[in-house]
């Protein structure tokens, strides 16, 4: 019983995958190829930092070097809830 057991979920496992994919990927491969032709009205300059975006916990910034290049990381720190 044990070794037909087995061989029933080695059977049903590429089953469950090919779902998966044929259900999960039309979605993605429908997804706009190209970018609109004009941006949006509300668009505008932004900085290269994001430094405009209003986050909804303070922001800390962690600066190092990369490839002898300055670099910025912000991140917010916040206490995990429950």
């Amino acid at each position: 019983m044990n070794i037909l057991h087995r061989a029933n979920h080695k059977s049903v496992l590429p089953a469950l995958l090919l779902a998966f994919f044929v259900l999960a990927l039309p979605p993605l491969a429908s997804a706009q190829a190209a970018p609109p032709a004009s941006p949006p009205a509300d668009w505008g300059p932004i900085s290269m930092d994001l430094a405009e975006i209003e986050y909804p916990y303070p922001v800390s910034y962690l600066d190092f070097r990369v490839y002898n290049q300055d670099a910025r990381i912000a991140y917010m720190d916040v206490a995990p809830v429950g």
